[in-house]
């Protein structure tokens, strides 16, 4: 019955690939994306673990004069010398990985909990809660500390029988209580599930790839930029019931992480935990001076782990490069399911859905690197002539020497594979559009929860970018980055893959960048949000 969680092996999508079958190699499905296949556990089966679902019930009081009883709970913790073998005693693998993530979140709470509701925080786990997180996090393949994964793992439905959707989910367990910080981790659970058809059409374009189907690409690039504003529109949902001021003073120090923390310069000693312990790289230990004990340093939680995000970056061929941004995402994956991070990876190595779109631009005479905007009425621009029927579509070859000049006669035929490679253009530059976006609500929601979380309107000019720079790299999101930085670093790498086209002007060809409607100044953005409070 042991689950295979460490051989995903990563294969790549051929013009026969099953998708469905392809998604769940990976541990993904084509309906609920990231997110667990079975409902996540209330609670575990066995009495044997009565005293864990006991505890995790209490976590709320370390927010009161009553937090030394949790630590009191938490510190004598009876051990359960094969804990791991009942968890893993059922015939139905995904009932097997329900028990283990049910487990899992258990501790890595329990661990926030100790950690951070101590003044100051905590640098030692004792071994009651060190050595179960090490051995869950060792068979789960990922880092034993809070990720983004264990907030995929802790919802129910409200009403059992209705949909898995934002108003009918609710945490199991919270380390403070209320609706505010059931509402913050929820709204990322029914991102990952409103994101899911994107991951199906990514894989369906990269065989359109394969088997060079122009028009069955576009129609899947359609799909992802369809998707996206469903996500977008759910993350501006977050101040519905989720009050800045709460969210930052009393829900943001329990998901924080250890790598960064000025409290913890030698990382955390895992007391009982030693090095031999530690299995795979994923869960790699850092000793640090003469204890005994493995000591480990790791990120907090952070919507930067999620593989639903990243799984569009891979799709898109969005790069991130830059110091502010490469070696964070590169270091998160190992808080992702390996079953996860292979996916990505096959994503990535893959056929290039980006390549594919630059291969067909370059026979368009009017594409360099993004395409002008399809709503555009420059009526010297030529989506604006393929609109209006000024270029009709033949079957013959155009002369490249007046292809190349869009001025030069407002009857030019534009053959089928231009047009094609037109609309391939748009369809991408769509996407990356609908990425960009979703970037700019998060960059505006991180303003509003973590730069002043003591006001929930935001006040003053109404733009991110007008906070001082100064102001922008203090602020630490609650993965442990300099949020700003990160934030505006990955948006900026989106909007560099728009793909343009060449339009011509008095004084020759000029590149005009895709930015109508994608590129949203923050105050714009936040007027949105504000007005669907």
């Amino acid at each position: 019955n042991r689950l295979d969680l460490h051989r995903h092996k990563v294969r790549l999508a051929d013009e026969e690939t099953d998708v469905s079958a392809f998604l769940r190699h990976y541990g993904v499905s084509a309906d609920r994306g990231f997110l667990p296949e079975i409902d996540p556990l209330l609670r575990l089966p066995s009495p044997l673990f009565d005293e864990w679902e006991s505890v995790i019930v209490m976590l709320p009081l370390l927010d009161t004069e009553r937090k030394s009883e949790v630590h009191q709970a938490l510190e004598t913790l009876t051990p359960i010398a094969n804990f791991m073998d009942v968890l893993k005693d059922h015939d139905d693998p995904k009932v097997v990985l329900a028990r283990l993530e049910r487990a899992c979140l258990l501790f890595v709470m329990f661990s926030n909990g100790w950690i951070w509701s101590h003044s100051p925080p905590s640098t030692v786990l004792p071994a009651s809660l060190a050595l179960p997180l090490q051995l869950l996090s060792n068979e789960l393949g990922r880092v034993p500390a809070l990720s983004y994964m264990n907030s995929l793992c802790n919802w129910r439905r409200t009403n059992p029988e209705g949909p898995l959707e934002l108003d009918n989910i609710k945490c199991i367990n919270l380390f403070v209580g209320g609706e505010d910080e059931s509402w913050f981790f929820m709204v990322t659970v029914a991102i990952e599930k409103e994101g899911a058809p994107a991951l199906v059409a990514t894989v369906e374009a990269q065989k359109a790839v394969l088997r060079d189907d122009v028009e069955a690409v576009i129609a899947q690039l359609r799909n992802i930029s369809a998707t996206v504003p469903r996500m977008t529109a759910l993350l501006k949902r977050m101040r519905e019931h989720n009050r800045p001021p709460i969210f930052y003073n009393k829900v943001r120090p329990f998901v924080a992480g250890t790598r960064g923390s000025p409290a913890h310069p030698h990382g955390i000693v895992f007391e009982g935990v030693t090095d031999s312990d530690v299995k795979g790289s994923a869960c790699s230990s850092t000793a640090v001076g003469s204890s005994q004990w493995s000591v480990h340093s790791y990120f907090g939680g952070s919507a930067a782990q999620s593989s639903l995000v990243a799984g569009l970056d891979a799709s898109l061929g969005i790069a991130h490069t830059h110091p502010d941004t490469a070696y964070y995402l590169r270091d998160i994956r190992q808080h992702m399911p390996p079953g996860h991070r292979a996916f990505l990876d096959a994503i990535a190595e893959g056929p290039s859905i980006r390549n594919f779109v630059h291969s067909k631009a370059s026979i368009c005479p009017f594409a360099s690197a993004a395409v002008m905007d399809a709503t555009t009425t420059d009526k010297q621009c030529p989506m604006h002539k393929l609109k209006t029927g000024q270029l009709k579509s033949v079957d013959s070859p155009v002369d490249s020497t007046l292809a190349s000049s869009p001025t030069a006669s407002t009857s030019h035929p534009m053959t089928h594979a231009m047009r094609q490679a037109m609309d391939l253009i748009t369809a991408y530059n769509d996407s990356l559009k609908a990425v960009e976006e979703f970037r700019t609500v998060h960059l505006i929601l991180a303003a509003q929860y973590i730069l002043q979380p003591k006001d929930a309107q935001v006040q003053g000019a109404g733009t991110v970018l007008e906070v001082s720079e100064g102001d922008h790299k203090k602020a630490v999101g609650t993965g442990g980055t300099s949020i700003f930085p990160f934030l505006k670093g990955c948006r900026k790498e989106t909007v560099d893959q728009y793909v343009s086209t060449v339009v011509e002007s008095s004084n020759g060809p000029e590149a005009v960048r895709k930015l109508s409607g994608a590129s949203l100044s923050a105050s714009t953005s936040l007027n949105r949000l504000s007005s669907s409070d």
